[in-house]
C-alpha cells in the first residue's frame, strides 16, 4: 500500500515537472517569435536572443531535455536554420541559452497598378480607356464621356448608376 502512494506522488510530480517545462517552452517560443516578428518589421532576416535562463524545474527534466524541447519546438516552425546553446553562467550561478534562428525573405509581387478596371475603345471617344459599365442596359463607354449621362447615348434608356469599372476574369 505504502508503495502504490509513493508511485503515485512519483507519478504527480513527474507530470508536474513536465508540464511546467512545456508551459516554460511554449512561453519562450512566443517571446522568441515575438522578437522575430520585431526584427523582421525591420527589415532584418535574423534574430538572436541572449543570455535566458532554463530554469531548474525538477530532478526528471534535465537542462537538457529543456533545450532539446525548445529546439524541436523551433525546428517545426519553418525557419532556415535555428540554434539552441546552453551554457552555465559562473557568474548568475545559472543555466543560460542563447536561442538563433533565420528565416528566409519572401518576395511579395507588387499589384498591379489599379485602372479601373479593362481598358476598350470607348465606342463614343474612339480613346482607349477603362470603361464603366451603364446599369441597367450594360453599354459600355470610358467614364470621361459618361460624364453626368442620365440616359444611354445607344439605346436611350435612362441610367440609374454605371460601375467603377468592367472588371472581367
Amino acid at each position: 500500500m505504502m508503495a502504490l502512494e509513493l508511485g503515485r506522488l512519483t507519478a504527480h510530480a513527474r507530470a508536474s515537472q513536465f508540464q511546467q517545462a512545456d508551459g516554460w517552452v511554449k512561453d519562450t517560443v512566443q517571446f522568441f517569435f515575438n522578437g522575430c516578428k520585431t526584427e523582421a518589421q525591420k527589415g532584418l532576416d535574423s534574430f538572436t536572443l541572449r543570455s535566458l535562463p532554463i530554469p531548474e524545474i525538477g530532478p526528471c527534466i534535465s537542462v537538457d531535455q529543456i533545450a532539446d524541447t525548445l529546439k524541436a519546438k523551433l525546428d517545426t516552425m519553418g525557419f532556415a536554420s535555428c540554434e539552441v546553446k546552453h551554457y552555465y553562467d559562473f557568474q548568475q550561478h545559472a543555466v543560460l541559452c542563447t536561442l538563433h534562428a533565420s528565416w528566409h525573405v519572401v518576395d511579395t509581387p507588387a499589384p498591379p497598378p489599379s485602372t479601373g478596371g479593362c481598358s476598350n475603345t470607348c465606342p463614343i471617344c474612339q480613346e482607349i480607356r477603362p470603361v464603366v459599365v451603364l446599369v441597367p442596359c450594360g453599354h459600355t463607354l470610358c467614364s470621361t464621356c459618361q460624364g453626368n449621362l442620365q440616359s444611354c447615348p445607344f439605346c436611350r434608356s435612362p441610367i440609374t448608376t454605371s460601375t467603377n469599372g468592367l472588371f472581367m476574369d
